[in-house]
């Protein structure tokens, strides 16, 4: 950008009140929000050294480690893949709409996004015809990534490729560069690890992995609610597990992070110039919360890049006056939407702004109208492979959404029903002080997973302080306004549901810091300020990898995989990989699993009978339906109930899952007595690295027997046997479900009396 042009940009933000008293103003704002952060939020200087030590596992790194680490980059390698294959198809699809000539990288980032939009529903059309199965999906990725390769690097693109890598940075932003390289390195080592994230383990890539060995796109029998969630995410880790396990998907997620990243970036250097731009992406990739999230094989990521892009062009929309910009936005919110139905967010602010703009340009109600119908027909119809799909298996095309009201498949627990909180409106009225409150109280931490730091607190004085005559300004202001209302009142501040935005408002700080007139020394400590915040929250990412997953040593092979997944950790309680691991080894392909107070299933390679926290437990449901223990035995052999999986500690940790009313409880336990026999158990490993503990069972020898004495800290195998092994003399096992502890107190008021009964007789 010209430097004229950038003078006429910088016209355009205009100090409100006098520099002098913003200078002040602006230190004790900065004194005020540093030292409370850090007052609570301690920088663990020395976390490089603790983080690549690797002393408890008694070896030093060696070749063949260094091999190991090496050779799991196959995963972020496949992850690429499905990349290229996405920008081979877009940007066809890009060339076919007949889009306004842009950069280099904006084509890349649109093409990609509506390469993914072809992905999904190929892959979609593939699940529901019964093809969806791991060669084909690979095959189709593989020519297609070719194809995308060949026209970057080889063909029509080399060139400007090229050149568009010849971008010089200077002095700071080197530094941020190096910044950004070494975050990117230890969450790439979080993604070559086994996945312990819960969401995921229940359903992110358990959904798909059930997909694949059905071999076709469709419900568990139990039809558990996160399986009617939209699932374009699925499908993606879908194509990750096609290549390998989930350390591709999770590599996935952080490349689409990284997306996400280069559209702040592309933003800022197509409105301003390349250190808006810049410094716009480097504010987002620092968030701490993005460090700790994009190894995870979660939706954020892909919500972040979806989103972003639907606001980027609309921007051009507003800027260029082309409709194609404001199809490209409503295709991408319809993908958003397709991942999750948070990016309804996104689409009704849209909607308001759309309203908005043709509202200040006098443009009539006709134009309001019009264009509002066509971006929310396009939305949904890009969403609608999902909504077809569970009007046609529920009855309701946004189950479990308002399920008590429409459809034919009901949630047993009818308070599950998640839309509950939309209606509830009570409610709100308690929440409008914690709304006003909640940027600081987020950006200190006092919520949820609320990992935000502080870099885009800083910058709200500029906010305040600072009008901007820039047009676009105001309608991005709002957009994040009615985002931060929404998201405050349905989702009571728990952070991770606004990470989608976090884009938008690293853009505008960065606009806010670069184009605003401020003296050229005030700039330069500002930045640099900035810069020690970044490098903190750095730290801050690498210290809760180190002390949460502590994930290197199995990266490099000096823990095992098997080890690793059986050790509880800070975030992964009660683990089930033990069981999960005996049981892929030993039980007979053909075997069918009902799972008792463990969700998470993504390991499990045999069949398995699912609930979730809104229905009650098969077994429960079965019970209830049988007149006695010969009729319920009967009725699992009919279902073809081979087994049953049971964690009790994670029943408990849960809390009342296990709905048992009454005699359908000593229907079980009879049945329990005579059917049921303990073939297999197993305790897992527990883990605190802030203790320097990394194994109790070796490191505390005397606490460890005294633990694993205790029946409720391991996870059982149960068979169900014969009638004819049942009728022989055998030994009981242990009936856990006749315990107090594991219900709340006013069921077990309920159960109490039928149980006493029971041990009477």
């Amino acid at each position: 950008m010209s430097k004229k042009k950038n003078e006429i940009l910088q016209d355009m933000f205009v100090l409100r009140i006098p520099m002098f008293v913003f200078i002040i103003g602006i230190i004790i704002w900065f004194y005020l929000v540093i030292s409370n952060y850090y007052s609570v939020n301690n920088i663990n200087i020395f976390i490089l050294e603790q983080y690549f030590s690797l002393e408890e596992f008694g070896e030093e790194v060696g070749l063949g480690n260094i091999l190991s680490f090496i050779k799991n980059l196959i995963s972020p390698f496949f992850a690429m893949l499905i990349f290229f294959a996405a920008y081979s198809i877009g940007k066809k699809i890009f060339l076919w709409l007949k889009f306004p000539k842009i950069s280099l990288l904006e084509k890349i980032i649109f093409s990609v996004s509506l390469g993914f939009l072809f992905l999904i529903i190929a892959s979609y059309i593939f699940g529901i015809a019964g093809l969806f199965y791991k060669n084909i999906l690979v095959g189709v990725v593989i020519v297609l990534s070719f194809l995308g390769v060949y026209d970057l690097f080889i063909t029509g693109e080399k060139r400007e490729f090229i050149e568009s890598g010849k971008i010089k940075f200077y002095g700071i932003e080197k530094l941020w560069i190096l910044l950004i390289l070494f975050l990117s390195f230890i969450i790439l080592i979080g993604c070559l690890s086994p996945e312990i994230f819960y969401d995921s383990l229940v359903y992110h890539l358990a959904k798909p992995n059930f997909w694949l060995n059905s071999g076709k796109i469709v419900p568990d029998k139990t039809k558990v609610i996160t399986g009617f969630y939209p699932g374009n995410g699925n499908i993606i880790y879908a194509l990750g597990l096609s290549f390998l396990n989930e350390t591709v998907c999770k590599s996935i997620h952080f490349i689409f992070g990284i997306f996400a990243a280069l559209t702040t970036y592309a933003m800022g250097r197509k409105f301003f110039n390349h250190r808006v731009g810049l410094f716009a992406a480097v504010l987002f990739f620092t968030v701490p919360y993005f460090g700790i999230l994009s190894y995870r094989s979660g939706m954020e990521m892909f919500l972040s890049f979806f989103e972003t892009i639907t606001i980027f062009s609309f921007l051009l929309w507003i800027k260029e006056k082309n409709d194609k910009w404001l199809l490209l936005s409503a295709i991408n919110c319809g993908l958003g939407v397709g991942t999750k139905y948070t990016t309804l967010y996104c689409l009704l602010s849209v909607l308001i702004i759309i309203f908005l703009y043709f509202l200040l340009e006098k443009k009539g109600i006709k134009q309001i109208v019009k264009h509002s119908i066509k971006y929310i027909f396009i939305t949904f119809l890009v969403a609608s492979p999902w909504l077809v799909y569970n009007f046609y298996h529920t009855g309701n095309p946004v189950y479990p959404y308002f399920a008590k009201h429409i459809g034919f498949i009901k949630p047993r627990v009818v308070d599950s029903d998640p839309a509950i909180r939309i209606y509830n409106l009570s409610e709100w009225k308690n929440d409008f002080i914690n709304i006003l409150k909640s940027p600081w109280t987020v950006s200190m931490g006092q919520h949820e997973e609320a990992f935000l730091g502080i870099t885009i607190l800083l910058c709200i004085p500029l906010f305040l302080f600072f009008k901007s005559k820039w047009e676009p300004t105001k309608y991005l202001f709002i957009y994040i306004l009615i985002y931060w209302i929404i998201w405050s009142f349905l989702h009571k501040l728990y952070f991770r549901y606004f990470f989608p935005v976090l884009p938008i408002i690293s853009f505008l700080s960065a606009v806010y810091i670069f184009e605003t007139k401020f003296d050229a020394g005030i700039k330069k400590i500002i930045l640099l300020v900035f810069t020690v915040i970044i490098t903190g929250n750095i730290f801050f990412v690498t210290n809760m990898q180190k002390y949460v997953n502590n994930c290197l040593a199995v990266v490099l092979n000096l823990d095992t995989r098997e080890n690793y997944l059986n050790t509880i950790r800070p975030t992964y309680p009660t683990p089930y990989y033990g069981v999960a691991d005996w049981i892929n080894k030993n039980l007979p392909k053909e075997s069918l699993i009902s799972m008792m107070g463990e969700l998470r299933n993504y390991y499990i390679e045999r069949k398995i009978i699912m609930y979730d926290l809104s229905n009650w437990v098969p077994l429960v449901i079965w019970s209830g339906e049988s007149k006695d223990e010969k009729d319920l035995y009967q009725r699992l052999k009919n279902e073809g109930v081979t087994h049953i999986f049971l964690n009790p500690n994670e029943a408990k940790r849960v809390g009342d899952i296990i709905h048992w009313e009454g005699e359908d409880l000593i229907i079980f336990s009879k049945f329990w007595n005579k059917y049921v026999k303990e073939i297999y158990r197993d305790i897992p490993d527990i883990s605190f690295p802030q203790q320097k503990i990394y194994s109790m069972k070796k490191q505390v020898p005397d606490w460890w027997k005294n633990y694993s004495s205790e029946p409720h800290n391991y996870n059982y195998v149960y068979e169900i046997m014969s009638e004819e092994e049942a009728n022989k003399p055998h030994q009981i096992p242990y009936n856990f479900f006749l315990e107090k502890n594991f219900y709340s107190e006013t069921r077990w008021q309920k159960l109490q009396p039928l149980v006493q009964q029971f041990f009477s007789k």
